[in-house]
């Protein structure tokens, strides 16, 4: 076995461990959050200043009473598009995620029609740096590589090949929080 081998079947194990136990995923109700989250998501509420592809662009997030989020966007080219060229509406709330040791939520999930735009799926995360600073993230590309994972029983290795997704280009955007 070598050494690179030896090393993954660990690595690989922990970091299974730490995507079980680092948060959970909670699913929306047709973009509507769950009243007992409604609070702690107001953080995301206001509006955001940043820049995509070198277009100022403004992002408006508002959380109504009843737990509908609704997201609005405009460049300064005037057009609702975040990606510029790219006709894609921020849609619905999809799900928040959630930190599993305190229950806060780390990012909130939009539909967008990103595949229309060559992306490899259909989310923008927003996600809190610090109170004013927030990431606006969307996957543009991922490729499949096999890796090989060995495990040792009774009966000696075995080791097989398990596709992995390894993401290529992101779109990574800082917006500041007015």
């Amino acid at each position: 076995m070598t050494l690179k081998k030896r090393i993954q079947v660990p690595v690989l194990f922990l970091i299974s461990i730490f995507a079980l136990f680092s948060g959970c995923r909670v699913k929306t109700d047709n973009g509507k959050i769950p009243q007992e989250h409604v609070e702690a998501a107001r953080i995301f509420q206001g509006e955001y200043r940043g820049t995509v592809a070198g277009v100022k662009t403004k992002v408006q997030i508002e959380i109504k009473d009843d737990g509908l989020v609704i997201a609005t966007v405009k460049n300064e080219n005037g057009k609702s598009e975040f990606i510029p060229g790219c006709t894609s509406q921020i849609g619905q709330l999809k799900e928040l995620d959630l930190s599993s040791k305190d229950k806060r939520i780390k990012a909130a999930i939009f539909e967008m029609n990103l595949k229309a735009c060559g992306f490899v799926r259909n989310n923008l995360e927003v996600r809190q740096i610090d109170s004013t600073k927030f990431e606006f993230y969307a996957v543009q590309s991922m490729r499949t590589e096999w890796e090989e994972r060995c495990t040792v029983d009774q009966f000696g290795q075995k080791c097989r090949y398990e596709p992995i997704q390894v993401v290529d280009q992101v779109l990574q955007e800082v917006f500041t929080k007015k």
